[in-house]
């Protein structure tokens, strides 16, 4: 009942999406869906009382939808393709493949009945917009012409053309926010647009969107880089300070050393040296009676005295 609604209040039935097909387009294909499972499964196809009912019909182009499906039970897509055919539908548009409504019909009853509609059906009563209505627009449609734009952008007007095709099916605010590179109506190369003369920037606004993405995402390269680079001066500053700590604590263990060596007897680096000789070198108690000359400067000793600490 949608369908019929939609059809009934001056719906476009010819308009065709990014691959240039139709609703006949959508329809056939599921005809040829059924038609290739029939034979797959060695059944019946479509019986030809549905042709004849179809046919023994007088007045196809006022009749409605349910009354049409009833008559070809259950082929409901059957029905809605006839339905759309008689109510204007072009079956003659290719998509984007270059292939037609009739000529992609695998079953070739379906299509001479189709053409036989075609035929039948008056010239010049569905004369139909090549765009898709809005809600807003849905009573006040006008099929003289197209109004609206096509992606239904709050009801604004077509106010813009392509070119070379000359289609007027968008706004000027859809083409700046829409990277269009094909009319959306005959899938042609958009040249150039054009809204009272002057030509329109398709995407342009996409463009500055990027370009304040680009730059956001360079100020975030650089934070991040910025980051980067103190974290590892941080690191290397860790490191340094630990090498200066190691550092500090090896002299003071060289001057403890150092400090040892001074304070301990030269001979038995045990006890502390207590006797000074005349050369001013310096032994412990227990070594001195032994020694008649220094044991470092080998000078004859001549005179010893105490140390008292």
């Amino acid at each position: 009942m949608h369908f019929q609604a939609l059809v009934q209040a001056g719906c476009p039935l010819n308009v065709q999406d990014c691959d240039g097909q139709t609703a006949a387009h959508l329809l056939m294909r599921e005809m040829n869906r059924i038609t290739t499972a029939s034979r797959d499964c060695n059944v019946v196809e479509l019986p030809i009382s549905i042709f004849h009912a179809i046919r023994s019909c007088n007045d196809l182009v006022n009749m409605n939808l349910h009354d049409i499906a009833s008559r070809v039970r259950p082929h409901w897509q059957f029905a809605c393709l006839c339905f759309l055919t008689a109510r204007g539908a072009d079956l003659s548009l290719i998509d984007r493949f270059g292939v037609s409504v009739l000529e992609g019909c695998l079953d070739e009853r379906i299509r001479i009945l189709l053409s036989d509609i075609m035929e039948k059906r008056p010239s010049g009563r569905f004369q139909r917009s090549c765009l898709p209505m809005t809600k807003a627009t849905f009573v006040e449609f006008d099929p003289s012409g197209v109004t609206m734009c096509t992606f239904n952008c709050e009801d604004s007007q077509a106010d813009v053309c392509f070119v070379p095709c000359g289609h007027r099916v968008v706004c000027k605010q859809c083409a700046r926010s829409t990277p269009l590179r094909r009319c959306p109506l005959c899938y042609q190369l958009i040249a150039k647009a054009i809204s009272d003369g002057v030509e329109v920037q398709i995407g342009a606004a996409l463009s500055r969107t990027a370009a304040v993405s680009e730059e956001e995402q360079r100020r975030i390269l650089a934070e991040e880089e910025i980051e980067r680079i103190a974290a590892a001066a941080a690191k290397q500053a860790k490191l340094d300070a630990e090498r200066e700590k190691l550092r500090e604590l090896e002299e003071l263990r060289e001057k403890l050393a150092q400090l040892e060596m001074e304070t301990s007897c030269t001979i038995c680096m045990d006890a502390r040296p207590s006797i000074v000789f005349n050369c001013g070198h310096t032994a412990c108690s227990d070594c001195t009676p032994l020694l008649k000359s220094c044991h470092i400067c080998r000078q004859a000793i001549t005179k010893k005295q105490t140390l008292y600490a």
